[in-house]
């Protein structure tokens, strides 16, 4: 038993690792505007369900960086963070119910997303 859970820990560390790493570079590429390759790092990600490329996606498409913009793509993303739990997404998720963008608009709705935002960290909620 002991023999077999070293080398499955060593495997999932270094499966984890270039996840982290492609999502630096990710983050990299979005803060120095190049926002088509930050994409290239985040969709693959994202696809894989990390919420904090998730988010970025929605934040790509809420802004139209990289991407056309498509509020709707953008909600779809937000909503799939905040299902892991990435407090930012909520607030963004919020944002989208007050304009009605993508969404339908809803003023309980956008309440709601900023109020569990805050309640989980997020300042600007």
């Amino acid at each position: 038993m002991k023999r077999t859970f070293l080398p499955i820990l060593l495997l999932a560390l270094l499966a984890s690792a270039p996840a982290h790493a492609d999502f630096k570079q990710g983050m990299a590429d979005y803060q120095q505007g190049r926002y088509a390759a930050a994409l290239k790092e985040l969709q693959p990600l994202a696809n894989r369900h990390d919420p904090r490329a998730e988010f970025m996606l929605g934040y790509l498409n809420e802004t139209g960086n990289g991407v056309g913009q498509d509020y709707a793509a953008a909600a779809k993303w937000y909503r799939l963070a905040v299902k892991g739990g990435y407090a930012g997404a909520w607030y963004r998720l919020g944002f989208l119910y007050e304009k009605g963008l993508g969404v339908k608009q809803s003023a309980a709705q956008a309440a709601t997303f900023y109020r569990e935002g805050a309640v989980r960290g997020d300042g600007n909620a």
